[in-house]
């Protein structure tokens, strides 16, 4: 049973988060929260013990979902240093897990591009012969065009322009 509201716990999480991963002891922010937020100290201290054993090595993927875990990876790509590692500190991950999801995250793409289908595969076949075709009939086109404006600027050139008479 939850008797705060989601977005409550949220902001007490996020600061209890960003005391474990700065190491900095709670001192009167627990009675602070308490003022702030109308939780109990129990729920605080239940809710940072939760968060202690999320945080501990190689249990942090499973707090994390999928969607997050690909916005984190698009998010440190452009990243210099020291944003990424205020980042990863901020978020209480390590550079070992996001280079893993990345690489995770690329490896699905490959075997997603590997797995198109032979029909598929044809109908891009056929589509691309068809666009080819159009191409080539279009080149000629152009090139019938412009064999045509250089016949006629000659044309005008020797026997001069149709308005001179």
């Amino acid at each position: 049973m939850n008797k705060y509201p989601t977005k409550v716990k949220a902001e007490i999480l996020s600061v209890l988060r960003k005391q474990l991963v700065d190491g900095v002891e709670p001192g009167d922010s627990y009675q602070l929260l308490v003022d702030t937020y109308g939780v109990t100290k129990s729920a605080i201290y239940q809710w940072k013990h939760e968060l202690k054993q999320q945080m501990q090595p190689g249990t942090t993927s499973s707090r994390f979902t999928g969607a997050e875990k690909l916005a984190m990876v698009i998010k440190t790509t452009s990243m210099n240093e020291l944003e990424f590692g205020e980042f990863l500190r901020s978020n209480g991950v390590t550079a070992e897990e996001i280079s893993a999801w990345k690489k995770s995250y690329e490896q699905a793409g490959e075997k997603q591009s590997r797995r198109e289908s032979p029909r598929d595969a044809k109908e891009a076949e056929k589509t691309i012969r068809k666009l080819q075709a159009e191409l080539k009939r279009k080149e000629k086109a152009l090139a019938e065009t412009a064999a045509i404006l250089v016949l006629q600027g000659k044309a005008d050139a020797i026997w001069g322009a149709n308005g001179e008479d």
